[in-house]
């Protein structure tokens, strides 16, 4: 019997769906359909219009394929406004979860007529293999965790254009009414939150529990806001306090000068909150990720020209612990920057990088390393913000920090050259004309220990000279101190095969540590150290590659 009656069903979708075709609905236009609405009504549980809508979708998604409301007007021969006063059938079946929408990302998703729709594939299923409606079961929302995941889920959404903002707001407000009953949200609703104020705390919950130290805001807000002159009144109240979310501190906003650049990160109060209500967060620095602490900085004998050593035993000075705090009082009451910038700047291979190490190992500050080709970000206006970013982060730790850290820019090449002032310049150029200037602004207001590494100090911008502090130029060993450190990394060769290599190849230390671990392999293959001869193979090997390089990239 069940069989024949969905037998029917199917004969009945199909005859309102052809039936349909070209009429508008009027009762005289649908009279000879009425029978069927009737069937799939009944099988439905629905109104009589909602069965038909029903067959309108449940016929395109037989097919694969979604249908809108403009799609819909074309096939009923009727006006867009007819089917849009008609839209409350449309969500008590979406409600019912007979059917499933989402934004069309080709065109505004906050446009109904956009909206696309497609009938629930489990209901499909049942009216093919001639079953009784399945009942669409709801997810259950049973813990306070499961209810950020639906509501940071409800955001994704909106971001990827899978509702409109209108949606978004109707079914937000359903889920904080539903939510009430969990302690959390109870007590949200005794801080006065708007609607925006929880979405942006759940986003910023659940991204930290995702491993994330801060949210930047613009990302959120974007979402939130369609206007930008909204979403900057927003960042505006964040930024000065006037956010519930700050004055009740369940938000901490570090450090940033700019209202785009706003970075969000959960409160100790809101930890605590969190933890009595069953679910524990560990809010880490949002430095650690690029953290190099001195304990794991192996010593390491560096050699140095006279000149050098005397810059970098100044340096060695001045950050120790005792000098730098003296220092800084004494900056302090001269009304002049707390800091301390210093280049490294030289050929490859002269020690810049590894030196940075060491004062870090030898005064027990942690550094936080920046590779700067990593914020080359290929798209506009990211690189931007990465610099920012890592200022801000900077200050962030310095002030829970032990000791000052040291930020450290390793091969600043790219953005300490001369800035490009003429008109015309290339996209790229700009962009990087851009960080320059706001690299040059940060380090106008820094306060820590700031070292960058360059090899190309001839083309380094008058701007940038005026604001490092210590400029330490690194240049090729002499002789002499090449010799020591062939006999460091060599033990095994003579004082006078030593001095033979330092005098015949002009190589970095850098170069002949490459050599020296050559020499560790050959060791580990064949059991024996090398003689001279096969030492001075490769170091015509190190030079000839170096000069392949050099010709290569122009030098």
């Amino acid at each position: 019997m069940k069989a024949k009656q969905n037998l029917a069903l199917i004969d009945a979708i199909d005859q309102v769906y052809n039936g349909s075709d070209g009429k508008e609905l009027s009762k005289k236009n649908i009279s000879s359909i009425r029978p069927s609405l009737r069937i799939i009504a009944k099988y439905l549980g629905v109104s009589h219009e909602q069965a038909l809508l029903f067959s309108l979708i449940v016929m395109e998604s037989y097919k694969g394929d979604t249908i809108n409301l403009k799609e819909m007007c074309r096939h009923l021969n009727v006006n867009t406004s007819e089917l849009i006063k008609r839209f409350e059938s449309f969500v008590k079946l979406e409600q019912k979860g007979l059917i499933q929408s989402s934004a069309n990302r080709h065109e505004s998703s906050e446009i109904v007529t956009n909206k696309e729709y497609i009938a629930n594939f489990d209901v499909i299923n049942a009216i093919i293999q001639h079953e009784p409606c399945p009942k669409i079961k709801k997810q259950n929302i049973e813990t306070l965790l499961e209810a950020f995941g639906e509501i940071y889920s409800l955001n994704e959404k909106l971001d990827d254009s899978k509702i409109t903002r209108g949606d978004f707001h109707d079914t937000m407000q359903k889920l904080i009414d539903d939510f009430k009953r969990f302690h959390f949200f109870k007590e949200l609703q005794s801080y006065g939150f708007n609607l925006q104020d929880v979405s942006i705390l759940t986003y910023v919950i659940w991204k930290t529990l995702s491993g994330h130290e801060t949210v930047d805001i613009e990302v959120i807000l974007k979402n939130l806001y369609p206007s930008p002159s909204v979403r900057m009144k927003y960042a505006q109240e964040l930024k000065n306090n006037q956010s519930n979310l700050v004055k009740h501190d369940f938000v901490e906003i570090t450090p940033s000068r700019f209202l785009n650049d706003i970075t969000l990160r959960v409160s100790t109060k809101l930890i605590n909150q969190l933890s009595d209500n069953g679910i524990h967060l560990d809010r880490k620095n949002p430095s650690k990720a690029n953290l190099i602490l001195p304990g794991d900085v192996g010593e390491k004998v560096l050699y140095y020209n006279p000149s050098e050593l005397n810059q970098i035993s100044a340096v060695k000075s001045i950050i120790k612990e005792s000098n730098y705090s003296s220092m800084l009082d004494r900056l302090r009451s001269k009304n002049l920057p707390l800091s301390v910038n210093i280049l490294l700047h030289g050929a490859p291979g002269t020690g810049k990088t590894e030196s940075v190490l060491q004062l870090a190992r030898e005064s027990g500050r942690e550094i936080m390393k920046v590779e700067i080709s990593q914020t080359k970000s290929m798209w506009f206006g990211e690189s931007e913000k990465i610099i920012k970013k890592v200022f801000t982060d900077y200050a962030a730790y310095a002030e829970s920090a032990e000791k000052a850290p040291i930020l450290f820019f390793n091969e600043a090449d790219a953005i300490l050259g001369r800035r490009n002032e003429f008109a015309g310049a290339s996209n790229v150029r700009q962009t990087e004309n851009t960080i320059q200037n706001i690299l040059l602004e940060e380090l106008e207001n820094f306060k820590g220990i700031f070292i960058a590494t360059t090899n190309l100090a001839s083309n380094l911008d008058a701007a940038f000279e005026r604001r490092f502090l210590f400029k330490v130029e690194f240049q090729q060993p002499s002789v002499e101190i090449r010799s020591f450190i062939w006999k460091d990394k060599l033990p095994f060769i003579s004082q006078q095969d030593a001095f033979k290599l330092a005098s015949q190849y002009e190589l970095s230390g850098g170069q002949i540590e490459n050599i020296a671990r050559k020499c560790e392999i050959e060791f580990v293959l064949y059991g024996e150290n090398l003689g001279i001869d096969k030492l001075e193979q490769f170091c015509n090997d190190e030079r000839m590659s170096t000069e392949k390089e050099r010709s290569r990239i122009g030098f």
